[in-house]
């Protein structure tokens, strides 16, 4: 699968990538403090610098896009979330809201449902911001406690609502909503890995979750019966370092992982069978890739590195994961 285009630009390691499914924008985060947005150039397969978003006093740790809003998520080791607006009619994001935790901020997720934002920390605990009615602001409705060490990731089913978080305490945690508030409480713990859970996604398509860890492995979790348990299916072996991305595409359950060995792995769902195989090696960085993302609409793969750049890789009809 070969690379589409790098990204230059930052100064810093890139920690987060996103993709926003409906307009094609890739955002990046850095160690640099900065957001860049890259948008698509018509008719020429390549993607340009847009906007830098500043305002984060620490390392941009996680962005992420919610596809209900086009809103622009971003956390940082400086203890905020920034919420991100486009201005309406012009290519232009502006901050809309600064929301707090005591502590780090290492990941955020969105959910393409509700709107609601949920954030993991050093602090141990999972917050989830709910939209204010009628405001474009967020409030705080509830913190989920349990881990026992830092949260490093978080994602949200946008078919069941549930939230997956992963810690620095080797365990992935499943939080269930219920009530006409959403109240979440702790449905599940999932153990196995043997050291921490840096990545976390959730397939809509079904309803899989995947774990990687510094153990050098990530996980496949299915959830199974009426009050849908989950275990374990399968483990994907092949990084020889921590694997510390996880991306799933929703549209044909392609599975990316990103690790500390340079390279970014591609998972296929094996025809007749739940299992996954796998198919690339996206091979290109000179340091460890820390962050990966995949375009539902169109498949492309967006690659984060500490080599201070992103890259977008397109595949093609033998790939299986062209639009």
């Amino acid at each position: 699968m070969p690379v589409m285009q790098v990204l230059e630009g930052h100064s810093g390691p890139v920690l987060a990538v996103a993709i926003c499914s409906r307009t094609g924008l890739v955002i990046t985060g850095s160690d640099d403090c900065s957001v860049r947005v890259w948008k698509p150039e018509a008719g020429h397969g390549s993607f340009k610098l847009m906007q830098v978003l500043e305002g984060h006093s620490g390392s941009v740790l996680t962005v992420r896009v919610c596809s209900m809003t086009g809103y622009i998520v971003t956390g940082s080791d400086d203890s905020t979330v920034r919420v991100w607006k486009m201005e309406e009619g012009k290519e232009t994001f502006t901050l809309l809201q600064v929301l707090e935790h005591p502590s780090c901020v290492a990941a955020v997720a969105v959910c393409g449902r509700t709107g609601y934002i949920v954030t993991g920390s050093d602090d141990c605990t999972v917050r989830l911001w709910k939209p204010e009615e009628g405001k474009e602001m967020y409030t705080l409705l509830q913190v989920l406690e349990g881990h026992s060490d830092c949260v490093l990731s978080v994602a949200v089913c946008s078919r069941t609502g549930y939230i997956v978080t992963g810690s620095g305490d080797r365990t992935a945690r499943v939080w269930k909503g219920e009530g006409r508030n959403d109240n979440y409480s702790l449905m599940q713990v999932l153990e196995g890995h043997t050291s921490c859970v840096a990545a976390v996604a959730v397939c809509s398509k079904t309803g899989h979750i995947i774990t990687g860890s510094n153990d050098k492995t990530a996980r496949v979790w299915k959830g199974e019966g009426q009050d849908e348990r989950y275990s374990l299916l399968q483990a994907l072996e092949g990084h020889s370092n921590s694997v510390w991305a996880v991306a799933v595409c929703s549209r044909t359950g392609y599975t990316i992982t990103g690790s500390n060995d340079k390279t970014a792995g591609v998972w296929k769902p094996e025809d007749g069978s739940e299992k996954y195989v796998f198919c690339h090696a996206l091979e290109g960085h000179t340091n460890s890739v820390a962050a990966v993302a995949v375009c539902s609409m169109t498949g492309l793969i967006v690659t984060g590195s500490f080599d201070t750049t992103a890259r977008i890789w397109k595949g093609g009809k033998n790939d299986g994961i062209e639009a």
